[in-house]
């Protein structure tokens, strides 16, 4: 319905199923003003307080009103603003599956520091990876805290770990150059 303002007192009479007093009394207005804008119209200066009045049974009649005032009803406070819409999902894909060789160089590395075989830290590890990410930690979060508690229960762990950092070094280098098993873990010389 287009807003009228001059029938605007009758039309929030009739939403209202009320009289002229009656409508007057719930704007607080004496019944000679309710006469008067029955007849002549609400004045500007009240067609807020009229939106407020009507927004809970009309609310399309309480925005044309406030429309016409140069505002709205979310300005107002007679009305949310539409929720924004969810954000698109912009997850990474999920990482490809790292080479056979490297997850066996930290199986080997581990079975090493264990003096047992890899077959046998395997799933030992599995268990221990699987409740980090669980969990959510990450493996820096675990090598630090496992580098601490080392520390604390054996202040010659300095040693152990630059052994370890040596052994996943032999490993590393290993699986990136071929050696001569006759000199010892030299590299081969390779001609280009």
């Amino acid at each position: 319905m287009a807003f009228d303002p001059a029938s605007l007192y009758e039309t929030c009479r009739t939403l209202f199923g009320t009289t002229q007093e009656g409508l007057g009394k719930m704007l607080g207005v004496s019944r000679r003003t309710a006469q008067r804008w029955a007849s002549t119209g609400i004045p500007g200066y009240y067609l807020m307080d009229v939106a407020r009045l009507v927004h809970p049974r009309d609310p399309a009649l309480a925005r044309e009103i406030v429309t016409a005032l140069g505002t709205t009803l979310e300005a107002q406070g007679l009305a949310f603003p539409a929720p924004a819409p969810p954000p698109l999902s912009l997850s990474a894909p999920p990482a490809p599956d790292p080479p056979g060789g490297i997850v066996d160089a930290i199986v080997c590395a581990a079975a090493e520091a264990m003096e047992m075989m890899p077959k046998e830290v395997r799933p030992g590890l599995h268990a221990a990876f699987a409740r980090a990410k669980e969990i959510g930690l990450t493996v820096d979060l675990v090598e630090r805290a496992l580098r601490s508690k080392l520390r604390e229960a054996d202040p010659m762990t300095t040693a152990t770990e630059t052994q370890a950092d040596e052994g996943a070094q032999k490993l590393s280098r290993r699986s990136n150059a071929a050696v001569d098993p006759l000199s010892k873990g030299k590299r081969l010389e390779t001609r280009r």
